[in-house]
């Protein structure tokens, strides 16, 4: 099997999971799966800074301006689900488990939580303040575009989906395998 984690950290983290032994058998970060292609992930992450800026002073300027999305967003989503599925593919997967949707708010919140507490600890209002900043200027990053991507990269070559738990407080690599054992768990379970 083949298990994607979503988050703040590492907006995509894929492993090969052999699930009888539990061993897993590669391991790619967003890096990994973009290879020569990583570069675009700061060019979507300055697009991003540069609309929510011009979003902000049209607000200031009491205009009602819509700005259009870049279509970089869904070539970074195709990126992503080629190279999940050339995974599965080179160790014969015969599914791929992706984090429930629902969940990845939580575990990015979390993320953010455990990140300022570890910057500012035993202070409270910083880091709240820290947590406030983090989040203007997180990666907004679209999950379900993402997992409706690999969705249908998979169908492709008839490679099922599955969907796991996605544990809060976990290292990404952690949190893939935990998705795994979720999404197997369910699937063993009559």
């Amino acid at each position: 099997m083949v298990a994607v984690s979503m988050g703040l950290q590492s907006p995509v983290t894929a492993i090969a999971i052999d699930l009888l032994t539990q061993k897993i058998l590669a391991y790619r970060n967003t890096k990994q799966l973009l290879g020569d292609n990583y570069w675009l992930i700061n060019r979507q992450r300055n697009l991003q800074t540069q609309q929510r800026h011009s979003s902000h002073k049209a607000q200031k300027q009491g205009l009602s301006r819509q700005f259009s999305n870049s279509e970089l967003g869904e070539h970074l989503d195709r990126l992503f689900a080629k190279a999940i599925v050339e995974l599965a593919q080179t160790y014969q997967a015969v599914s791929i488990a992706l984090p429930k949707l629902d969940q990845i708010r939580l575990s990015i919140q979390s993320e953010i939580d455990s990140k300022a507490q570890q910057k500012i600890p035993d202070y409270l209002e910083g880091q709240k303040k820290y947590a406030k900043q983090v989040r203007i200027n997180l990666h907004n990053w679209s999950y379900n575009r993402l997992s409706e991507s690999i969705i249908s990269k998979a169908a492709q070559f008839e490679i099922a989906i599955e969907y796991g738990n996605l544990p809060a407080r976990a290292s990404p690599n952690d949190r893939a395998k935990e998705i795994a054992l979720s999404a197997y768990a369910k699937r063993t379970v009559p």
